[in-house]
């Protein structure tokens, strides 16, 4: 019976022992970090005027340039359903300090409802680029394009990264032929606009 006694006392110590030794390893610690978010503005590309080339005479390129001015070509008074020359324009609105990219999506030729065609293109004229920005303190100049040719507005196109809107000027250059069929020829321009 002592033996027995011994045995649980000895037992109990050690349980003991083992209960103190458990509960000094359950030890904690945290700390607290802060959820962040900055709120900007909505992205927003609105449609201006459209870009017009008024009549056009056949075998006689005609360019409009970023500023409506007719850079080749004859000047003429348009019709009434085609209109005078014009600049085409897009209104940007974004954030502040915010980079955007602005993709064109732009077409290698103007229809009319016959499918007859008439090629158009955006590329620099005699040194002069066919887009630009403006509203900003100074026109930002530059070539229309798609792809790996989209303009990225940052830190590097004066304060158009800084300002919450602007917008973008589009001229471009039609191609009739010598036997160009007459009639109104229509295409579609598009802007896609993309914070980066």
């Amino acid at each position: 019976m002592k033996t027995t006694i011994k045995i649980l006392a000895a037992l109990a110590v050690m349980m003991g022992f083992s209960m103190s030794v458990m509960g000094q390893g359950a030890q904690s610690d945290n700390k607290n970090i802060t959820a962040k978010a900055q709120v900007i503005k909505q992205l927003s590309v609105t449609a201006g005027s459209d870009l017009s080339f008024g009549m056009v005479t056949q075998n006689v390129s005609k360019t409009i340039g970023n500023n409506g001015s007719i850079l080749a070509g004859t000047a003429g008074t348009g019709s009434v359903n085609v209109g005078a020359e014009s600049v085409g324009t897009f209104t940007i609105s974004k954030g502040a300090n915010t980079a955007v990219t602005l993709d064109f999506t732009l077409p290698t030729e103007l229809k009319t409802t016959t499918n007859a065609t008439l090629p158009i293109n955006f590329a620099d004229f005699s040194g002069n680029k066919l887009a630009k920005l403006t509203g900003g303190t100074a026109d930002y100049p530059f070539t229309p394009g798609t792809g790996a040719g989209a303009l990225s507005i940052g830190t590097g196109t004066g304060n158009y990264y800084t300002i919450e809107s602007f917008t973008v000027n589009i001229g471009g250059t039609v191609v009739p032929i010598t036997t160009q069929e007459q009639g109104e020829y229509t295409g579609t321009i598009t802007l896609t606009a993309t914070y980066n």
